[in-house]
């Protein structure tokens, strides 16, 4: 029987009443699915909250911190290079002009988490210069134009070990959660 049918079908009631149930289980098993992998998760508000190797997206304009999947295929993603329990500076070995101050500080606790970016080939991000924030990372269309103290770039290569970058790229490399390079070409904005 379609569902139009045991929605009007009275001789039907006990296959009703079940047939609602399994559509409200299985709307509520998936929006439930939907809460904890997507961006919408939970708030990261403690370092042991994630773990090295994790993955995490900062929301656009905010420090709101949620853990996600390590994808990167819809948004910037960063994976947790180290988490710092006492005040310190983040060691993440990188080879690059851009920005370096990748790390998110909870306030007053004295806890940090050093980041690493977890790019994607193809996809272009606004990263922050040396004068920018980390908010300011993110996804962005090829064409978009860049923020004040950011540079579009497009990722050329990625590499699990050291890259080689050639042309008019620019090598990106980090050694922690786990080594990886990327060559990146800017683009005019």
């Amino acid at each position: 029987m379609s569902e139009e049918h045991l929605a009007t079908d009275r001789s039907a009631p006990g296959r009703l009443a079940a047939s609602a149930v399994l559509t409200v289980t299985a709307c509520a098993a998936a929006l439930g699915l939907i809460a904890a992998c997507g961006p919408a998760g939970s708030p990261i508000t403690r370092a042991a909250d994630v773990s090295a190797g994790d993955c995490l997206t900062v929301r656009d304009g905010l420090f709101d911190a949620r853990k996600s999947d390590c994808d990167g295929s819809d948004r910037a993603t960063f994976y947790v290079a180290e988490s710092l329990s006492q005040r310190g500076d983040c060691d993440l070995d990188t080879s690059s002009y851009l920005f370096e101050g990748m790390s998110l500080d909870f306030d007053g606790t004295g806890e940090k988490l050093c980041l690493t970016p977890n790019l994607t080939v193809s996809h272009c991000y606004q990263v922050p210069l040396p004068a920018g924030r980390l908010p300011d990372f993110r996804q962005v269309g090829c064409d978009a134009r860049a923020a004040q103290s950011t540079v579009v770039v497009r990722l050329v290569e990625r590499a699990e070990s050291d890259v080689v970058c050639t042309g008019d790229t620019m090598k990106w490399s980090f050694t922690k959660p786990a080594s990886i390079g990327y060559c990146l070409r800017e683009l005019d904005s």
